[in-house]
């Protein structure tokens, strides 16, 4: 340990396995979330579902006296099933296009009941009413069908890919995307090959490899717990201003989960790297007897 002539190398060869192995954690933090059945399964934990479907029941309501369509006429039509199936075409859209496809959020979305049910309230108010079921009647009809469905799109696009797709986001992140899965394999195997160049710097002291590879491990994970640990107590995400209660709820739902995700991976290269420096203690101390 004391020789310069491998201490150094050693040395610089730790600081790079550190970020290395940083590295790796965050591309397979990014690899795991950056999925259509993450997002989703997030969002059902979050119990998002049935905070869009207030979210549109208060918006029908508040619209009342500005349509003359009771709220009941959209919200009897609107299921949570339905409204969980729009949130994942919205999500998968996204995905979508970031694998290079095209961002289609509206294809899916048909809802017969919904329809038939705007089609019966206009139908019977103008039987009672005596208004002429005229062309000017059923492009009235078809542009409230319209709205009402824009509406329920727009509340169901709870992490905002329509908004990030016209920004053009979602196409210059497509390149990134495509690679996380080959990104998160170089840098572990670029962790593995650091690992085997301190072997081949301590031939002659093989367990050496176990302390700098567990001081290695053991920072790196430090480095990740710190701020992880920050985020959480301070709840630093709930200081973000949004408006919406469920779009607050999917996007600190989502960073909170990246922040247990990673502190998660942190604390097993944590825990790694603190048995490596004891068993090299171990060895060390039985070698020293002998």
């Amino acid at each position: 340990m004391k020789n310069l002539k491998t201490y150094i190398p050693s040395l610089l060869v730790s600081i790079l396995l550190t970020f290395a192995l940083l590295g790796t954690s965050a591309l397979m933090l990014a690899d795991k979330l950056a999925d259509t059945t993450a997002l989703t399964d997030l969002a059902e934990e979050k119990q998002i579902v049935s905070m869009v479907k207030t979210e549109l029941t208060e918006h029908f309501e508040d619209n009342y006296n500005e349509t003359g369509v009771p709220a009941q006429v959209y919200t009897d039509a609107i299921t949570d099933e339905y409204i969980s199936k729009l949130i994942e075409i919205n999500i998968s859209a996204g995905f979508e296009k970031m694998n290079g496809g095209k961002f289609d959020n509206t294809t899916g979305m048909e809802n017969p009941a919904l329809e038939e049910s705007i089609t019966g309230f206009f139908n019977d108010y103008a039987q009672k009413s005596g208004y002429a079921m005229d062309e000017k009647y059923e492009e009235y009809l078809g542009n409230t069908i319209e709205n009402a469905y824009d509406t329920i799109r727009k509340a169901c696009d709870i992490y905002k890919f329509e908004t990030i797709n016209k920004e053009g986001i979602f196409e210059k992140a497509g390149g990134i995307y495509r690679s996380i899965g080959k990104l998160s394999l170089a840098a572990a195997g670029a962790s593995l090959l650091l690992i085997i160049v301190l072997a081949l710097i301590n031939m002659k002291s093989v367990s050496a490899v176990l302390y700098w590879t567990g001081v290695s491990a053991l920072i790196s994970g430090i480095i990740g717990i710190v701020p992880c640990l920050y985020l959480n107590a301070t709840s630093y995400f709930d200081a973000f201003t949004i408006k919406q209660p469920y779009i607050f709820a999917a996007f600190t739902g989502l960073m909170y989960k990246a922040v247990d995700l990673f502190m998660f991976n942190q604390i097993i290269f944590a825990s790694a790297g603190a048995v490596l420096i004891i068993a090299y203690a171990v060895v060390t101390k039985i070698k020293n007897k002998a």
